[in-house]
């Protein structure tokens, strides 16, 4: 069996629209809608490159990427108060990543502010010395 469900399949065979996530040289993100998705097999996916220098050199460079297809029935199916529901139950404070890079920084002599609320984002941490954040 391969990564790909027979459900996923479908979705990709019926959307082909689909967004491909890539990270440029210098770290910042690059997504690109692409509207040729094909499952090839069961592991596989293939979208064609039209208009995309961007995206083919990140995946030159570095081939991890993250593509994402919606199915808009299930995503309309889903209610309002259902979605809000969801969307309160993630954890946004103090989850494992987090507290695991706080306590490498802290341990390094680093001070550090949390979750700044005069700051655009609330960055999780905020090198008021520095004039740094990282969120």
């Amino acid at each position: 069996m391969g990564i790909l469900t027979d459900d996923m399949k479908r979705v990709i065979e019926e959307q082909r629209l689909g967004f491909v996530a890539t990270v440029c040289d210098d770290g910042t993100p690059n997504l690109s809608p692409k509207g040729t998705m094909v499952v090839l097999d069961d592991d596989n996916i293939m979208f064609g490159e039209i208009r995309s220098p961007i995206t083919v050199h990140n995946i030159q460079a570095n081939p991890a990427m993250e593509i994402n297809v919606v199915d808009p029935q299930i995503v309309m199916s889903e209610t309002s108060e259902y979605r809000s529901r969801i969307i309160r139950a993630v954890k946004s404070r103090d989850t494992k990543p987090e507290m695991t890079v706080r306590r490498m920084v802290h341990a390094m002599g680093f001070r550090y502010r949390l979750h700044r609320k005069d700051l655009p984002g609330k960055p999780d941490l905020v090198f008021s010395s520095r004039k740094k954040t990282r969120g």
